[in-house]
């Protein structure tokens, strides 16, 4: 299989949409109100969408350089039929893929250059009695940095965290200001900053698809959303935490890959979830987990099912003319035909007029009867057009002998 030809990646394409519309159907049916449950299940929902092409369920189809030609046309004609230019076009399409994915990768680079700027020009902040007990009690190892450039609070770092407060946070009450702190800190304290690098590495690989745009935004809106409600069960504050959450979203876009307090897209869902308290007893949170799972795995096998990804016949040709190769009696291309006639009897007869013995995979039944008329092809292109339709595939043993086996 060649899973980054054109047809595979569309056909992965509109597999991911499906599953995102599945999953987000799912989510609005279910309803699950604990942001922790959200956050797993979008989660799961990307991490399923990137296992798609890992299925086992694959369609199988005989490339055009192995077709049947028609009486009295050679192989070498059918494969002149094929449009040059077309096929050029289409794979054209990987190497824009790529280009887009390496553009949206220096962009990343850029961030962090910016970032590790920023990290060095801030000044330690001087914290009170009570947000350095909060920054002990969290994440003692961060340090925290004022910063006259930034307008909100941004997070990065992996062994040496470090957080950027804005000087505007003084404006805010001494409530909302340990509430701001706390949201940071948990941040560090859960290592986010690794799980956001990941995820924007996902996007720039995917940076075509707005689904899987959309099922990360829902990552990271659940993540924040569980991030507040951590805030709210430390500190106890909520109404002046909603309000600095309001003032920072009306600042410029923190440079990327660094978590941002707020982004506004988010604000409305943030401020709602803050707005009411959301209680699940362990027997509602379980039977949530078990209805968004079955919406995972349900949406992801039906739609693999559906919308296979397609292996190709000639992959398993060319991965056999690397190995030995088959010595037959007769050289040269000749006609077969067939007519209704056991696949077993087709091998045996063939074996016998070419001087090889055929062998059979263990388990191998219930072959059926082939009808095939093929003109000037060879043994090895013979067995190809008739093993491949019915799943099938052959190996050389050795010079005079083949095993008929399943398609792997």
């Amino acid at each position: 299989m060649t899973l980054l030809s054109p047809g595979n990646l569309a056909i992965y394409s509109v597999q991911l949409l499906l599953v995102v519309i599945a999953a987000a159907i799912g989510a609005r049916v279910v309803a699950p109100s604990v942001p922790r449950t959200r956050f797993a299940f979008w989660r799961a929902v990307v991490v399923a969408c990137l296992l798609l092409p890992l299925w086992p369920v694959r369609r199988i189809d005989v490339v055009p350089a192995l077709a049947l030609p028609m009486a009295g046309e050679t192989l070498q004609s059918k494969r002149a039929v094929i449009d040059p230019g077309a096929t050029v076009a289409l794979d054209v399409v990987p190497w824009l893929l790529l280009f887009g994915a390496a553009a949206r990768g220096a962009w990343l680079i850029a961030g962090l250059r910016r970032l590790r700027q920023l990290r060095l020009r801030g000044r330690p902040a001087r914290l009170d009695r009570d947000l350095e007990g909060l920054k002990q009690m969290l994440a003692p190892h961060v340090e925290l940095r004022w910063d006259e450039q930034v307008e909100q609070p941004l997070t990065f770092g992996l062994r040496r965290p470090v957080v950027l407060l804005p000087r505007r946070l003084t404006e805010l009450s001494p409530e909302a200001q340990r509430a701001v702190v706390c949201h940071e800190l948990v941040h560090v304290a859960r290592r986010d900053w690794l799980w956001t690098l990941i995820e924007e590495a996902v996007q720039t690989a995917f940076w075509f698809h707005p689904a899987m745009w959309w099922a990360l935004g829902e990552v990271q809106r659940s993540r924040e959303e569980t991030v507040d409600e951590s805030v709210v069960a430390i500190t106890g504050i909520r109404g002046p935490y909603m309000h600095a959450l309001m003032m920072f979203a009306e600042t410029r876009p923190a440079p990327a890959p660094a978590i941002p307090s707020v982004r506004r897209r988010h604000l409305a869902a943030r401020i709602t979830q803050l707005s009411q308290e959301t209680v699940m007893s362990p027997a509602r949170i379980a039977f949530v987990g078990v209805a968004l799972a079955v919406v995972v795995v349900g949406a992801s096998a039906g739609v693999v099912s559906a919308l296979p990804l397609r292996a190709r016949a000639q992959d398993s040709a060319a991965a056999k003319a690397t190995g030995p190769r088959l010595k037959t009696t007769l050289d040269g291309p000749r006609h077969f035909e067939f007519k209704n006639t056991p696949l077993t009897d087709v091998l045996a007869f063939l074996g016998m007029v070419n001087g090889f013995v055929v062998t059979y995979e263990k388990g191998l039944i219930d072959l059926p009867n082939v009808s095939l008329d093929a003109t000037q092809v060879t043994v090895e292109e013979f067995l190809d057009q008739l093993l491949t339709p019915h799943g099938l595939s052959y190996k050389v043993i050795d010079e005079h002998s083949i095993l008929v086996e399943r398609m792997r």
